[in-house]
């Protein structure tokens, strides 16, 4: 994931498979401003804001911004959960937290790793791994 481009790309790929009902989702513009991505299912609408940067100013004004777009959704939309997220490449800093906290429930803070752990817990599958055999050879002696 080099590049800002690169890291939205993968968090839209995990998005998709965190909500195959989500028809189009993806990129939007929501009152001329661009979201990163827009999922609505029949229960549920998440907005996702990713960034790679680990400046307080970043976290600041994308969580004010999703917190905006999550409060007039909930109105337009009062049948449905919306959640939007704020999600980091890196785990995020401390400041980024508390920056994020001040909107909950509105807006969650989370990595790219505990978001991608949402379809697959990557690190709970290698640990497993390591405790069961795997394949079709078992025992090769």
């Amino acid at each position: 994931m080099e590049d800002s481009k690169e890291f939205e790309s993968q968090v839209a790929r995990i998005a998709r498979n965190l909500w195959p009902s989500a028809t189009n989702g993806g990129a939007v513009m929501i009152n001329n401003q661009e979201r990163d991505g827009y999922y609505e299912t029949d229960e549920n609408i998440h907005i996702l804001a990713c960034t790679t940067s680990r400046r307080l100013e970043k976290a600041r004004i994308d969580c004010k911004k999703l917190n905006s777009v999550v409060s007039a959704l909930q109105k337009r939309h009062p049948d449905k959960a919306v959640k939007g997220w704020f999600i980091t490449k890196n785990e995020p800093t401390a400041d980024q937290r508390t920056e994020a906290g001040k909107y909950a429930p509105n807006v969650y803070i989370t990595s790219f790793d505990r978001f991608q752990a949402k379809l697959i817990d990557v690190m709970d599958y290698f640990n497993s791994r390591e405790n069961h055999p795997f394949g079709s050879i078992r025992d090769p002696e």
